[in-house]
């Protein structure tokens, strides 16, 4: 599996900062807690646990049919707990789609 280099984060951070806040926050998301991009891309609110700081990944979206528990570092509470004072009111996704208005985030 291939690493980033020390300089290409430096660089991809760097570049981050041009980018729509919903793309730089599923990104440094992608990075943070190494799981895969569609699971990311479809988070829901209801499978956070904030309290906890844990995010529950339900059977469904889970290529081995079960549940997953991923810990949630602080710098990703940071971005939800943002996140989740800009979402709009019944907003499902925790990254929604920008373009369509319905389902999550798509690259």
């Amino acid at each position: 599996m291939p690493f980033l280099t020390k300089l290409e984060v430096k660089n991809l951070l760097e570049a981050l900062n041009y980018e729509e806040q919903i793309y730089q926050d599923v990104i440094k998301m992608l990075l943070l807690i190494g799981q895969r991009k569609s699971c990311v891309f479809a988070m829901e609110w209801r499978e956070v646990d904030h309290e906890r700081g844990v995010w529950i990944i339900p059977t469904s979206k889970m290529k081995a049919k079960r549940p997953h528990a991923v810990p949630l570092t602080v710098e990703v509470m940071e971005i939800l707990k943002r996140r989740s004072q800009e979402a709009k009111r019944g907003e499902k996704y925790v990254f929604p789609a920008n373009r369509s208005h319905s389902g999550p985030c798509v690259l």
